[in-house]
């Protein structure tokens, strides 16, 4: 928005003082421009009205008057829009453009329009700014040509008004246009080319074909150093460079560049425009924005109560802004979990809309949500439920049934429900949710897109209440929709679709397939990095989880690394510890579990532990999980009654925080095992029924608790070997899986334990039936649980070996080792195909087929090489078990070789002098006899002796040779 500069011609008969006049009207229009730009508008108001006054004087000259009039209002439009006081700005506008067409001046009328323009572009009456740009650039270009300064105006004004309706390249080459004018004159530095360089760079940051923040501060630092040059550097419009540029820092997501900018700017808005300026609120409100994205909580609720404080002082205080205020203060409250705190502000919030718009408004049933969510994080649903309801009621009053208010609120309601577990009652309410959504998508309006992203935010939320209960396929397809949409409706990298790759990823590994979720995670993690920078939050939290994933794979020093590195983004980005920290810590417990390392695993569940504890409430339920952990470790180290006491913390904390019914369950079933480990059966089974109880009240009555509560007491008549009463419960589980809807995987499961219990009776034929029909489900589910055929093809091999059918056997575990390599490379690493790569040679020792067994025992201690320790006691058995290929195959020299290193790797294990060390170098000394080197026999069998008895050695006169495993 421009002032006047158009010239006038002053006539020779003007009187001495009429000069005088005209020149001290000049001269005042200047010092007003001046005090306008440094932002000391009321000074150049009153200036103005002083030009006014003297206009007023000049006699005779009727023409020159109207022309100064007509310029000075128009200067004065200027001052009120910049206050943002645009209807009293229109109306200094409209007396400048009568007086322009009373004076029938061309130019006057179109500089005229131009600010008319600026004014409807704010208010959002675009078809009206593009009826006066279009008519001004006529006049215009008739009257000066295509390349006046003017015209730059007219045309840097129709920029903006296309980048307001979203024709942003449109609204590009208008700026263009603009620009090569202005570059082209003669005095290329002026602050209208500083103005449009601040513009074009705002365009640089909405253009969604082509954000570039880079350009748009470096167009900014332009404006910067144009505006500082020509003004100094204590003025608005350098302080307006400086909210620019915090703006576009806080839009890419660099807070803390933005925060130092938006100082500077209040720095100088203070002392010109002081603190009761709506300047200054808004400034305290983007800095608020910027801490709280920063996770600089505490100084972001300093920032938003001064704001809030302005905001109530302002003499006419924008109530809407009030409004957002408090809940901006709600969600900082929130963030910090201080619950009660926000529901205060929010209450605040709602008394203050409610007063002020009324009772039924969108905005209160915004709040009554807000203030619904917050008491569901406190575990307060009945007063949840009571301000959902309320929201409701507002949106249906408001909307009727179908509108997509109503859809939210069903969805907010399920939201609840699911928090609470009550799976049913979420999915009943996200399907009306979804029903509302399908029944509205398809129209061809503007907010199309903005309904087909809230139809995936559904799926979304559907696809949760199915991964709680399991029922992963069905999560994986609701997942698999929402990401759908948001790759069709969002930018190819907004956080919306990391967050669906997340828990696409999270199914997969799930279902234990590790390399599908790696790639999730790691589509999550790009996108993550791109959005936050390389070394925020949700970086590392990206990396936690493929650290998880490397665990499940077996890659436990890939896991470490994975996660150590999002440990070490987490304290560059906090010298505190926080909650994200202590996930970390969990995580590196986890994988050091798997290493069976429990002292670094009670280490880092402790340091978690210490985390939340400083951090939380102590009723907060992860204190619950922290006691979990440690609990498990304390059973890991047999240390049953810590365990046992870790867990009955943990009990206290969900009881008392109103956790679930099911996490309250599964704690029970917790201290369950624990005593069945130290055979308390009478104590187990009562933990076992507890935790049924809960679990019941949490699911209902259904078939497939009740066969669960019977397989569980079968594990523990299996257990004590009270192998009839085990199958008796197996047969009453199966019966009522079979007679209902059920999970094949549960029926298999019953199978595969009657298998186990025949097997432990040697009734091998039963066994193997049952192992048999297990496989039978197993393998014709269309999606496989690989893990689960896996584990029965190992029961049905050692069931065969067990009644001496080696070929069976061999067939059987290569079956297995074959499904471990194609479900992923690395798993051949596992201890359980180590295992059977040396029972196949078992096998074949047995049917004394030594040249098979050989290659077999080969490959057994190759992983074990590769994956354990040299002086692990497992390889020194399959040094004996090479040896004795060797032996068989009439190859003594290298037989020999291998005794020697299992006598080497027990002597680094076991001690020197134990007793099995004794046992090969006596069967050395054999293969030394079978090979006619007697003196060599002799030193082995006296070190034997020596080993067996130091101080009296004696010589087996016939050693007996000892082969195989210990």
């Amino acid at each position: 928005m421009g002032s006047s500069n158009t010239s006038m011609k002053t006539k020779d008969n003007i009187s001495k003082e009429g000069k005088r006049i005209m020149d001290e009207v000049e001269s005042i229009r200047k010092a007003s421009l001046h005090e306008f730009h440094l932002g000391y508008y009321q000074k150049a108001l009153d200036n103005y009205n002083k030009a006014l006054k003297l206009i007023q004087d000049l006699q005779d000259q009727d023409r020159i008057q109207a022309q100064l009039q007509c310029d000075v209002k128009l200067d004065i439009s200027l001052v009120y829009f910049h206050q943002k006081q645009f209807q009293k700005a229109r109306e200094w506008i409209q007396q400048s453009l009568q007086l322009g067409k009373k004076l029938k001046d061309q130019l006057r009328i179109s500089q005229s329009l131009d600010n008319r323009a600026h004014v409807n572009i704010q208010e959002e009456r675009n078809d009206e700014a593009r009826d006066d740009l279009k008519q001004s650039l006529k006049i215009k270009l008739k009257i000066l040509g295509g390349n006046h300064l003017d015209i730059a105006v007219t045309y840097h004004r129709q920029g903006d008004l296309l980048c307001s309706v979203d024709k942003n390249q449109d609204g590009m080459r208008m700026y263009e246009k603009a620009l090569q004018i202005l570059l082209n004159a003669s005095e290329s530095k002026t602050l209208a080319l500083a103005e449009l360089y601040q513009d074009i760079a705002i365009a640089y940051t909405i253009t969604e074909e082509e954000k570039n923040y880079n350009k748009a501060l470096d167009l900014l630092s332009k404006s910067l150093t144009i505006r500082s040059d020509l003004l100094g550097d204590h003025n608005v419009l350098v302080a307006d460079s400086y909210d620019n540029m915090g703006w576009v820092n806080s839009e890419r997501g660099n807070h803390d560049q933005a925060i130092p900018m938006y100082q500077k700017c209040l720095e100088i808005k203070l002392a010109i425009l002081g603190n009761t300026h709506s300047d200054i609120v808004d400034l305290y409100d983007a800095i608020g924005y910027s801490y709280r994205r920063n996770s600089q909580y505490q100084e972001a609720l300093q920032v938003y109560e001064k704001c809030l404080h302005l905001q109530q002082e302002l003499p006419a205080g924008d109530n809407a802004v009030i409004v957002d205020t408090y809940r901006n203060l709600a969600s900082v409250y929130n963030t910090l979990n201080n619950w009660e705190e926000g529901i205060s502000v929010l209450q605040k919030c709602l008394h203050h809309q409610q007063k002020s718009f009324g009772k039924n408004t969108d905005k209160a049933a915004k709040i009554y949500n807000d203030i619904a969510s917050s008491y569901c994080h406190q575990n307060k649903f009945d007063e949840a439920a009571s301000m959902f309801q309320e929201s409701l009621d507002i949106n249906l009053k408001i909307h009727g049934k179908k509108s997509l208010a109503v859809a939210n609120s069903y969805k907010h309601i399920g939201s609840a429900y699911l928090l609470q577990h009550k799976f049913n009652e979420a999915l009943s309410m996200y399907q009306e949710s979804l029903t509302i959504q399908q029944q509205l998508s398809g129209s061809k309006d503007d907010d199309e897109d903005e309904k087909m992203l809230d139809m995936a935010d559904t799926y979304q939320n559907i696809g949760h209440v199915y991964y709680h209960q399991e029922k992963l396929r069905d999560a994986l397809s609701m997942y698999r929709k929402c990401l759908d949409i948001q790759l069709q409706k969002l930018d190819s990298e907004d956080s919306a679709i990391a967050s669906s790759y997340e828990y696409i990823g999270n199914v997969y590994f799930d279902l234990q397939k590790y390399d599908d979720a790696a790639m999730m995670y790691q589509n999550c993690l790009k996108i993550h990095k791109e959005v936050f920078g390389e070394e925020s939050s949700k970086v590392a939290e990206s990396y936690r989880q493929i650290g998880l994933i490397n665990c499940k794979q077996e890659k436990y020093n890939d896991a470490i690394a994975k996660i150590q590195n999002a440990l070490d983004i987490l304290r560059k980005d906090s010298k505190e510890e926080n909650l994200q920290i202590a996930e970390c810590y969990a995580s590196l417990g986890l994988v050091h579990n798997k290493l069976l390392q429990c002292k670094q695993v009670f280490e880092y569940y402790q340091k978690c532990f210490t985390i939340r504890q400083e951090l939380l409430d102590g009723n907060d339920l992860s204190l619950a999980e922290s006691y979990s952990d440690i609990a498990f470790t304390h059973g890991k180290l047999l240390e049953y009654d810590q365990a046992i006491e870790m867990y009955q913390k943990c009990l206290t904390i969900l009881t008392e925080g109103k956790a679930s019914k099911s996490s309250i369950a599964e704690t029970y079933f917790n201290i369950e095992d624990i005593h069945k480990q130290q055979d308390n059966t009478n104590q187990a089974m009562a933990m076992h029924q507890k935790g049924v109880d809960f679990k019941l009240q949490a699911e209902g009555e259904q078939n497939s608790d009740r066969a669960e509560s019977y397989y569980y007491q079968a594990d523990l008549y299996r257990d004590q070997e009270k192998y009839k009463d085990a199958l008796s419960l197996y047969q009453k589980a199966l019966d009522i899986l079979l007679s209902s809807v059920h999970k094949n995987g549960d029926v298999a499961a019953c199978y595969s334990q009657m298998g186990i219990v025949f097997k432990r009776q040697k009734k091998y034929a039963k066994a193997l039936v049952k192992f048999k029909e297990c496989f039978d489900i197993l393998s014709k589910e269309s999606e496989k649980d690989n893990n689960a055929i896996s584990a029965t093809y190992l029961n049905i091999a050692h069931t065969y070996w067990e009644q001496k059918k080696y070929e069976q056997a061999i067939e059987t575990f290569q079956n297995f080792i074959n499904l471990q390599q194609q479900m992923h490379e690395d798993n051949l690493m596992s201890e359980n195909v180590i295992d059977s790569y040396s029972n196949i040679g078992d096998c074949y020792h047995e049917l004394s087929k030594h040249e098979q067994a050989l290659p077999a025992f080969e490959k057994c201690l190759e992983l074990q090489l590769k994956k354990l320790d040299a002086k692990d006691i497992k390889i020194a058995y399959t040094y004996t078990n090479i040896a004795v290929c060797y032996e068989f195959l009439e190859k003594i020299e290298e037989a020999i070789q291998f005794l020697q290193k299992s006598a080497d790797v027990k002597g680094a294990t076991l001690g020197k002098n134990h007793p099995s060390i004794a046992d090969d170098y006596d069967e050395i000394g054999c293969l030394y006899t079978h090979i006619n080197k007697p003196k060599e026999a002799a030193i082995k069998h006296f070190y034997a002796a020596t080993i067996r008895n130091p101080s009296n050695p004696k010589i087996k006169s016939k050693p007996k040779r000892k082969f195989g495993k210990g």
